[in-house]
């Protein structure tokens, strides 16, 4: 029997790692959950699955009619997992339960979902063959800009995290927030854990200057006040600011989950040759998310990244095609994605 450990933020996760590590048959041994340190807790699941000894016998004769439809082939599996977490819950109690609960309920979803996305599969590929989807964040300056409560800040923490744990490069951190109670604080907290400076400006038209002393830093990420879309002195100054700083990328922040009319006026806002790239945020949130292949072809505006849950630094991931796609169309699948 081959018994494997896997580890990730959520159930689902794990459950996705079992079956392309040991496939549909794997049996679930043990779940706990584990501590990681600063960055908070995971899922810990030990899996199992038979190991042949002997030579393979070939395939199985197929008992009846071979499924032409790609849906439904994929759909077999996850019907099957469903299964073996109803047996599972069966035999426990308390909050693991519970959890796996949750996780029937999210996979029984999916398969509800799954078979009729065909044709809006297909729209959203033609689509995204017409301009360029994605495009990775190049500049030593970047500077987030958006509405209030798209999560900003946390996206600020785990690029920096990124960057600086990860990449081990010299990261800076400016926040001209000086607008949201604790907006500042929570950055501070988040900076002194991942240990990068931070600076404060509370002035914006001070941010040229600002950037300009830091010249031994290799990244400097700008977290900027949330704007209303009515406020247009307000996002004024800050592009005014921001455009002195060169080179440096301007990324609209938004929620995935964002209406068209939402996006379209935000990138009129800012002005569609001041911005540099979409970055989309609460994408584990988000039920509809065509946007986030829509609008970077509408704008001709490129992803660079999706950030999702509250985790630093893995709840983000750098933007590509295929992950663009693949979201938009089913919903975020962390799997086979590097951090």
């Amino acid at each position: 029997m081959n018994l494997r450990t896997f580890r990730a933020a959520k159930m689902r996760d794990v459950l996705q790692q079992v079956k392309a590590e040991l496939g549909p048959d794997a049996v679930i041994v043990s779940t706990r959950e584990v501590s990681r340190g600063l960055l908070g807790r995971e899922i810990e699941v030990t899996a199992a699955v038979e190991t042949r000894s002997g030579p393979a016998s070939g395939p199985a004769p197929v008992a009846g009619p071979v499924r032409e439809d790609p849906f439904e082939q994929r759909l077999a599996p996850l019907t099957r997992e469903i299964e073996a977490l109803k047996l599972k819950t069966s035999s426990m109690g308390g909050d693991e339960a519970r959890v796996l609960r949750a996780e029937i309920r999210a996979l029984r979803e999916l398969l509800t979902t799954d078979g009729k996305s065909g044709r809006a599969r297909e729209d959203l590929d033609a689509l995204a063959g017409r301009r360029e989807l994605t495009r990775p964040s190049r500049e030593r300056v970047v500077a987030l800009v958006g509405p209030t409560g798209v999560g900003k800040t946390t996206t600020i923490a785990k690029l920096s995290a990124r960057a600086a744990l990860i990449r081990s490069l010299k990261v800076a951190i400016i926040t001209t927030d000086a607008y949201r109670v604790g907006g500042e604080d929570q950055l501070r907290i988040f900076a002194d854990l991942i240990g990068v400076p931070l600076f404060p400006v509370r002035d914006i038209r001070e941010l040229p200057r600002v950037v300009a002393t830091l010249s031994g830093f290799e990244r400097i990420f700008i977290d900027t006040a949330g704007r209303s879309p009515t406020a247009t002195p307000d996002i004024y100054e800050t592009l005014d600011a921001l455009l002195k700083i060169r080179p440096t990328e301007i990324h609209l922040t938004l929620a995935a989950d964002s209406r068209p009319e939402t996006i379209d006026r935000w990138v009129n806002c800012y002005g569609r040759d001041h911005l540099d790239r979409l970055l989309f945020t609460k994408v584990d949130e988000a039920r509809d998310a065509a946007e986030v292949v829509r609008a970077p072809v509408r704008f001709d505006l490129p992803v660079s990244y999706l950030s999702f849950g509250q985790c630093v630094p893995e709840d983000v991931v750098e933007a590509n095609r295929e992950v663009l796609l693949r979201f938009a169309q089913r919903g975020l699948q962390r799997e086979g994605v590097a951090a």
